[in-house]
């Protein structure tokens, strides 16, 4: 061995694969441990996302309750109305009336 690392070439060929050596064994573990940090934070997303999803559509279902009692309550009031007697229509008209004689009278 000695004989082997005398030349220059010799010893930069026994460092390079004593390298690759070390690098093959870092990549495992590093590899390793990068897999499984991508993982964890891929289920952590996952898991984020889908409490989001369930937040909004809680939100949704809430807003969608809200806008159908909106409407009940406008249909409510709107056949109230209409089920007024045509007496208040008839005071309007008399109203309108009035006023339309007095611009008449202004001319």
């Amino acid at each position: 061995m000695d004989q082997s690392l005398e030349s220059t070439e010799s010893r930069q060929k026994y460092l390079e694969e004593k390298f690759d050596d070390l690098l093959e064994v870092v990549n495992e573990q590093y590899n390793k441990a990068l897999l499984d940090v991508l993982v964890e934070r891929m289920e952590k997303t996952i898991l984020d996302f889908n409490d989001e999803i369930n937040s909004l559509m809680e939100q949704i279902k809430a807003n969608t309750e809200k806008k159908n009692q909106l409407l009940q309550k406008l249909k409510e009031h709107s056949s109230a109305a209409h089920s007024l007697p045509e007496s208040g229509q008839e005071e309007d008209q008399q109203e309108l009336s009035a006023w339309e004689r007095k611009l008449e009278g202004l001319d």
